[in-house]
């Protein structure tokens, strides 16, 4: 399924591996599908801060739009667009989460938006008409498929005294030509994001600085040879009958259009007047804050750990964060659950090493079957895929070919039964590798989910064990890994479906299968008593 909805969003954005090209102009329209084929929102919706995740998206896919009214059509145009903006501009904004309260954005950002009232400042801003090598000497264009360069030269009066050529001329009024027409581009995108308010404001210089101020005194614009936004608003907005009513009132209006615009002169300045006290204020020291609420953060193999009596509470004074370490091997280290340290990673990268298949590090296994259990790519790509995972996890291992149909076996297995599960139920959705949050009044558990499929009345829940395991142990490894499930089910729960949950350990291993399943009642019960159990103890 992952391997299908890979290709089609390829076909989509033009890069189809068959070669057509299915793109329809529009890179927010690609994301749209995107989510909506993958239930991203459902899935950031269990996160922390939801409603802030979904409104960072959907400001991702203005952005998008705005790129795809600028004529954006290459996918790698588009990826150098975002890594551009990455390089340039830093850390993004997150988005606003209310139409609440005024943004303060440059004309670039807000391109593909629309406000109700836009204030666009800065019209007597002079351009910047430089040109962009040896602080502004050399004039640099392409002309056709030619390159030409501008520059002074020695007068032939005098050649000690450097002046304009012909060419330099001619350069420097086509550039300003080519920048006059983007500057007036980013005044027409500046004010057409307004839809019911404009406002325009800016300084005016005088015509004559000896003369006294006034509005029949303004500097004269020239549209033709700009040197600023004012050379195109002031003769439109601006005419001489409105200058000589602004000497005696304070504001005129006039029709614009189908509409009307209001010409208003600054207010004047008012003197601030502050009283000064005379005594000093008295100064008194608050009383230290009470210290914030200790609270717990876990995986759910952390609960499992610490539940199973394999991991104990430590707890963190600074950040009053309680968290699991693990005292003794539990199952995780058996069936390669456990997100090692990046010390304890490497140490297990090392004796991997070198070693042969069968000694391959349980971790390193697991990652090889779950990422194909994942993927679902044709089994002729495989191999591809476990190569790509033992040099992602840095393991030193040969893909042998025992190795190879080992972790075929664990595979196949793992997908036959989520198929059998799929193949008779009304599934609505399902999902893998579901990141999902259990939050509680004193802390959170998380984790990922292997594989979540969803119908009317059960969510259900997949899990796969890939260690060595036999069937006499099965049921003890079950009872470790119930809470991990349990963790899972609360996340669910709190969702507000009252959906049953199922849970299922597929042992790829021996190809079994251990199942349990809660109510929508019994799992409410069980967060009660996990948030009780993991409070007592810290």
């Amino acid at each position: 399924m992952a391997y299908d909805l890979l290709c089609k969003w390829r076909r989509l954005a033009g890069v189809g591996d068959d070669g057509t090209d299915e793109f329809n102009g529009s890179w927010a329209a690609l994301l749209t599908e995107i989510i909506e084929d993958t239930g991203y929102f459902v899935s950031i919706s269990a996160g922390d801060r939801p409603q802030q995740a979904i409104a960072n998206v959907k400001k991702f896919r203005q952005r998008l739009r705005g790129w795809s009214d600028d004529g954006v059509r290459s996918l790698t145009t588009l990826v150098n667009r975002v890594e551009q903006r990455i390089d340039l501009g830093g850390r993004e904004s997150e988005a606003e989460t209310s139409d609440d309260g005024v943004q303060i954005l440059t004309i670039h950002d807000a391109k593909g938006m629309e406000f109700p009232f836009v204030v666009v400042p800065g019209l007597g801003r002079g351009f910047n008409d430089e040109a962009a090598l040896g602080s502004g000497a050399v004039e640099f264009e392409q002309v056709a498929d030619q390159h030409a360069v501008g520059m002074k030269a020695p007068s032939l009066a005098d050649p000690f005294e450097m002046e304009d050529t012909i060419a330099r001329e001619a350069l420097r009024e086509r550039r300003r030509r080519e920048e006059h027409a983007e500057e007036k581009r980013v005044l027409y995108v500046a004010c057409t994001r307004a839809r019911d308010h404009l406002l325009l404001t800016g300084l005016h210089g005088l015509e004559d600085d000896d003369e006294a101020a006034s509005f029949t005194n303004l500097e004269e614009p020239e549209p033709e040879s700009p040197s600023s936004w004012r050379d195109w608003t002031q003769p439109k907005l601006l005419p001489d009958e409105i200058c000589a009513e602004l000497d005696g009132k304070n504001h005129v209006q006039r029709p614009f259009g189908k509409g009307s615009y209001r010409v208003s002169v600054p207010t004047p300045e008012a003197e601030l007047e502050q009283d000064i006290p005379q005594d000093d204020p008295p100064v008194t020291l608050s009383p230290a804050p009470a210290l914030p609420e200790s609270r717990f953060r876990l995986s759910a193999t952390d609960l499992a750990s610490l539940l199973g009596e394999y991991g104990e509470i430590q707890f963190d004074e600074e950040t009053r964060t309680a968290y699991v370490e693990e005292i003794e091997e539990s199952p995780d280290d058996r069936h390669g659950e456990k997100n090692l340290p990046d010390d304890e990673q490497r140490a297990d990268q090392e004796q991997t090493a070198g070693k042969s298949d069968e000694e391959v590090s349980p971790r390193v296994f697991g990652e090889m079957v779950h990422r194909l259990c994942e993927l679902r790519p044709p089994e002729s790509q495989w191999a591809g895929l476990m190569t790509q995972t033992l040099v992602d996890e840095d393991a030193d291992v040969e893909l042998t070919a025992d190795l190879q149909q080992r972790v075929s076996q664990h595979t196949r297995r793992g997908i036959k039964y989520v198929e059998e599960q799929t193949r008779n139920k009304p599934v609505e959705q399902q999902y893998d590798e579901l990141y999902v949050t259990a939050e509680f009044e004193r802390g959170e558990i998380a984790g990922y989910i292997d594989h979540l499929l969803i119908t009317p009345d059960e969510y259900h829940i997949i899990d796969y064990k890939t260690g060595s395991v036999t069937s006499e142990e099965i049921d003890a490894d079950a009872e470790y890994y119930a809470n991990q499930m349990k963790a899972y089910a609360i996340a669910l729960h709190q969702q507000g479906t009252e959906r049953k949950v199922r849970a299922s350990l597929v042992f790829t291993d021996i190809d079994e299968v251990w199942e349990t399943s809660w109510t929508a009642d019994e799992v409410k019960t069980i967060e009660e008593s996990i948030h009780s159990a993991l409070v007592g103890r810290f």
